[in-house]
């Protein structure tokens, strides 16, 4: 494939049960953008010396535990999103904090996952995704804080996670989603004041969720939204609530009552 493919820039191995290696010669170096899918015996390795590769979907690997030290990642990765894999339980991966090119990391549906890396994430990260992560327990991991240029963490279906880390959220975030944490109660003692670039603020379907932090919100928030979450959406209301005071000063509020229809 090296030989004769070697302008190939994107590149889809999907559902090749049988493939165990990459060819001999390795990949085309010209490639950019790579999706491994649904390729259950495949040793993923010798990725380091694509040197142009920005781009790589990580799907349904069930075997997989952890990620192989051999598992080296080129550091001119700028996306990398690992989806469907059903028996990952660490990311304590050495590679993952060197990747200093990495803008965006989601993790979707591994629902092994009970943390996130000891070891930290790319200082370089803007867009963080968790989206059900069915046994995520804690935010509390090294690094969180200190990823000084995130702008837009987004964290979906994580049923078991309580509340936000104690030691808050970096000060560089600009856009904040929390959805669908039917067990969160508390957003952090420290809470969200210190997000000074904070500007945007979603809060939907956290029915445990009874109050804003005692800290308040940034003054730089320009716009909160709650929804379906009933003991707050209450504290909230204009003029009435108890936390009305807190959020008073945003110039765009949205307070849903929506209730979905669970089976």
């Amino acid at each position: 494939m090296h030989s004769l493919l070697p302008s190939l820039e994107e590149l889809e191995l999907i559902s090749l049960p049988q493939l165990d290696f990459f060819p001999e010669g390795g990949l085309p170096s010209k490639l950019n953008s790579l999706c491994i899918q649904d390729c259950i015996k495949l040793k993923v390795c010798g990725l380091q010396s694509l040197t142009s590769l920005s781009h790589f979907l990580f799907v349904g690997k069930d075997d997989l535990e952890s990620f192989p030290e051999e598992t080296m990642l080129p550091s001119t990765l700028v996306t990398l999103k690992i989806q469907d894999l059903r028996n990952l339980k660490s990311l304590d991966y050495k590679g993952l904090k060197h990747l200093t090119s990495l803008s965006k990391l989601e993790i979707w549906r591994c629902p092994q996952l009970e943390s996130m890396p000891e070891e930290g994430l790319p200082s370089s990260l803007e867009y963080l995704q968790l989206w059900n992560l069915a046994n995520l327990k804690s935010l509390e991991f090294k690094g969180l804080q200190h990823l000084t240029c995130l702008r837009q963490l987004m964290i979906s279906d994580c049923p078991k996670l309580e509340s936000m880390p104690e030691e808050g959220l970096p000060s560089s975030l600009e856009y904040l989603n929390i959805l669908n944490l039917t067990n969160l109660k508390s957003l952090g003692y420290k809470g969200l004041q210190q997000l000074s670039s904070l500007h945007k603020l979603n809060i939907w379907s956290c029915p445990k969720l009874e109050s804003m932090p005692e800290q308040g919100l940034p003054s730089s928030l320009e716009y909160l939204e709650i929804g379906d979450c009933p003991l707050l959406e209450k504290r909230c209301r204009k003029e009435m609530g108890e936390d009305w005071p807190k959020i008073s000063h945003i110039p765009f509020i949205n307070i849903q009552a929506f209730r979905r229809i669970r089976n």
